[in-house]
């Protein structure tokens, strides 16, 4: 060939050395002999316009360039290669002349081969034993004696083209439970398609191909799917696509079970569910031992909240039924309507975002809820409450109703995506709250998706006010944590007492002197005065104090002064506040909560 392209002048030049790029598989590393071969093939010429239509005024996508990369795709393709030569798969059914390889098609002999399936089954197609008779069965009466002319194609299906047509099995299951023409009405069969990002080339695009494609044009366009969801590819802490060359494949049972050998940590079926639902599948996750050991804290943590809000939820000893205990939410204190405030957020963005298939945002903002708004502040408040106060106290009552509400609500959120952590915590949950049913997905159904917690819980203005005080509170945390970390004066917070000091004509103070009987307890204090003069203990020689500008509700400049001290009383041994007198044994709280027991 060269010989003859040099004598022509066609040649301009050669290089012995050059290597040319040559295909390889990927599997045996060897070359690929690439040879045109008879194929079959679909026109989707004629549908694709309807059917990028349908996607994008019919198909909710997530993420949204979904749509984009679907479409793309549809619209450059002009034809669909359905044949392949493989030893297994699903055959295509078409039988050949023996003089011209000629296929023979017509309605009359795919009856017949429809027939022969239904009563056999499609294996049937691959026995070869008594080739004549074999031929035969698959001709229709007015052809079997021509049997010795024809012989069966070998060619399998693309795969992608039996799972592209499952919906059929769907549509026939709608069917037969007189559901198809509510299906007809609302234009899609299946609510949702799951699979990862490489299925925009295969199952989404050949389910809706294949569906549009036996559609006649008389009638009303009904897709497959209303929506399809797409995930990323799983990789390691590295970001590297896991191979078993590499070594670094984790399995779902590794994950279940623990992997000392790889320092996997045993987070059983509910903690390899939570790994995927914080995980943003929208992109492709990473999966490591360091990963996994956040998600093992995760957990534990959201069980040792169950076990807080259960443990002071106790219905032995008449400590609290939700029938009989109940406060109204009128008569709730402060600091709780914040909670259930919050908690009304909460419950409704966790909702939306179930709608929108976003679990990573639900779990997000539910730890930071935990770890924020209820260990850090809620529950380090009140647990004073709950373990010193009369078990009838108004304020431990306020609270145990809250905890019903916040119980409910992480129930809600939580069991479809940890079913087994919220069934044990509903097992163990009082009569009054789980009326005996045995799971909460029994009683879940009954709970409003749509509507949720009751409206009168939102409530901005309380959450301005708090948002104030907790500014000050950070101001008194940094002040006790001088004392207590640089000057050694205070060993924990309960040993001061703090003075604010400011314009009694501003908002502020109004803010103030509206929560001064519970400032202390939202700063874990002993003592609060509120524009008084400052007493102080003479152990520690002066105390520690801050001035500081803050914007009040109408945004104007207001000055505070705070000062922490030293309390000047003695400690209570049984709640450990800094609020006895030293003639007593017990602060005068305690005294009558001891006399009551």
């Amino acid at each position: 060939m060269l010989t003859k392209l040099n004598e022509i002048n066609m040649c301009f030049h050669i290089d012995p050395n050059y290597l040319h790029s040559y295909p390889y598989d990927w599997r045996s590393k060897k070359p690929i002999i690439i040879r045109s071969t008879p194929q079959w093939f679909i026109d989707v010429s004629k549908i694709k316009d309807d059917t990028c239509k349908s996607l994008i005024d019919q198909v909710e996508f997530y993420p949204e360039r979904g749509s984009k990369r679907l479409i793309s795709f549809i619209k450059t393709r002009n034809e669909w290669c359905i044949s392949r030569q493989r030893s297994w798969g699903v055959p295509i059914p078409v039988l050949y002349r023996k003089s011209n390889n000629e296929p023979l098609l017509n309605d009359e002999v795919l009856n017949q081969i429809i027939k022969i399936i239904e009563i056999e089954d499609i294996d049937s197609w691959f026995d070869n034993s008594n080739e004549i008779d074999n031929i035969s069965k698959w001709l229709p009466d007015s052809m079997k004696d021509k049997a010795n002319e024809f012989y069966k194609g070998k060619d399998t299906m693309d795969v992608w083209f039996d799972s592209g047509s499952s919906w059929k099995l769907i549509e026939n299951y709608l069917s037969e439970q007189n559901l198809l023409d509510q299906a007809i009405e609302r234009g899609y069969l299946s609510n949702a398609y799951l699979e990862g990002s490489d299925q925009h080339r295969g199952w989404f695009q050949s389910s809706i191909l294949t569906k549009m494609g036996t559609r006649l044009e008389s009638e009303k366009i009904v897709l497959p799917y209303k929506e399809i969801i797409t995930h990323g590819f799983t990789l390691d802490e590295k970001g590297e696509k896991m191979s078993k060359s590499l070594g670094n494949v984790i399995s779902p049972t590794a994950v279940i079970n623990g992997d000392k050998q790889k320092k996997i940590p045993a987070l059983g079926i509910d903690g390899l569910r939570l790994w995927v639902a914080q995980s943003d599948y929208s992109n492709d996750v990473s999966i490591g031992p360091t990963i996994l050991k956040h998600v093992a804290d995760n957990i534990k943590k959201i069980r040792f909240t169950f076990k807080f809000l259960l443990g002071n939820l106790n219905e032995k000893n008449n400590d609290f039924n939700i029938n009989t205990n109940k406060i109204e939410y009128n008569d709730l204190k402060l600091l709780d309507k914040l909670i259930l405030s919050k908690l009304y957020k909460l419950e409704k963005l966790c909702l939306e975002n179930i709608k929108l298939h976003n679990f990573s945002t639900i779990i997000r903002e539910l730890n930071h809820f935990i770890n924020v708004e209820l260990s850090s502040i809620y529950f380090d408040i009140r647990k004073d409450s709950l373990y010193t106060d009369k078990l009838n106290s108004k304020l431990r009552r306020s609270t145990q109703t809250v905890f019903v509400e916040i119980f409910k609500t992480f129930i809600k959120i939580l069991s479809p995506i940890l079913p087994i952590i919220t069934q044990e915590a509903w097992n163990h949950s009082p009569i009054s709250i789980n009326q005996k049913i045995e799971s909460p997905f029994m009683e879940i159904s009954k709970w409003s998706y749509i509507n949720g917690l009751p409206k009168i819980y939102l409530n901005e203005k309380i959450e301005i006010e708090f948002n104030k005080i907790w500014e000050i509170r950070n101001k008194v945390k940094l002040l006790i944590d001088k004392a207590n970390r640089l000057d050694k004066n205070v060993r924990n917070s309960l040993e001061t007492s703090i003075y604010l000091n400011l314009n009694e004509n501003s908002e502020m103070f109004q803010i103030l002197n509206k929560y001064k009987d519970e400032i202390a307890d939202f700063c874990v204090v002993s003592q609060f005065h509120l524009n008084k003069p400052i007493i102080e203990n003479g152990e520690i020689e002066s105390n520690y104090n801050y001035e500081f500008e803050i914007d009040d509700l109408s945004d104007l400049k207001e000055s505070i002064k705070i000062n922490v001290v030293k309390s000047d009383k003695l400690k209570c041994p049984r709640c450990w506040k800094f609020t006895r007198e030293p003639q007593d044994d017990l602060c005068n709280r305690c005294e009558d909560v001891v006399k009551d027991l």
